[in-house]
């Protein structure tokens, strides 16, 4: 349970310690009662934020005006860094270039949080936090503003870079909730929440969507994709729906 409940980042930032901190006590303590090894924890981690705890509060008049800026800079950057073959490549036009890419919504927002933790450090009001203490802040910028900015750039048409240096422009044309996908090697479809892309545009995407055939029946986001944004396959386990 977090000490800070007034300050939402500190209480990110404690229980990111904390996991940190048990890490470090199970490699060293040869007594593995919880017990021990959850207060030889707590204790580090009540050590660590008292350290912290004055930069942070001082980051934390900067964090303000700059959070939601960050955030859109953080998600742009990750994209044009993620190549179209780490999509689902739902359909390709002609000469095989893709124009419906589409991604688990939670896994390009865990991808947004690690690109603005980094992005931060550039920052000279950040660079003396701890690592962990930049993800805290990340973690809370991307918590509030990351969807929202989603459905902004979906409402204005923003043209995105995938996978630069490609050059390949896609904007967001749909948010599905509960889309039925395949899911790493897996038999038996699963629900996620998705993000879709498309070099098309939106009016493009519903008057296909009026075929109820349009989408692949085999439309899959493999492990091999999930690799390419950094996660392995126990993620799917976690952003599942059902």
């Amino acid at each position: 349970m977090p000490i800070f409940f007034k300050n939402p980042i500190l209480g990110r930032l404690e229980d990111i310690l904390l996991e940190k901190a048990m890490v470090e006590v199970e490699k060293q303590l040869t007594d593995k009662d919880p017990k021990v090894l959850y207060k030889e924890a707590r204790d580090i981690t009540k050590a660590w934020l008292s350290q912290e705890r004055p930069k942070v509060k001082l980051a934390s008049k900067t964090y303000k005006t700059i959070a939601k800026e960050k955030t859109s800079d953080a998600l742009a950057i990750r994209l044009g860094v993620t190549k179209p073959s780490c999509y689902s490549v739902e359909i390709v036009d002609r000469i095989e270039t893709p124009i419906v890419l589409v991604v688990p919504i939670d896994v390009l927002k865990y991808t947004v949080v690690i690109t603005l933790a980094k992005h931060l450090e550039n920052r000279i009001e950040f660079k003396k936090l701890m690592d962990s203490s930049r993800l805290a802040f990340a973690q809370e910028a991307v918590e509030i503003y990351f969807l929202g900015i989603i459905k902004e750039s979906k409402k204005k048409g923003t043209k995105f870079n995938i996978g630069l240096p490609y050059g390949h422009q896609a904007t967001i044309v749909d948010i599905i909730k509960a889309d039925w996908y395949y899911l790493g090697d897996e038999d038996n479809s699963s629900q996620v929440n998705t993000i879709v892309f498309s070099s098309n545009d939106e009016k493009w995407w519903k008057a296909k969507n009026e075929d109820v055939d349009f989408r692949p029946q085999g439309r899959q986001f493999s492990e091999e994709a999930l690799r390419c944004w950094g996660l392995k396959s126990p993620y799917f386990q976690k952003i599942k729906i059902r």
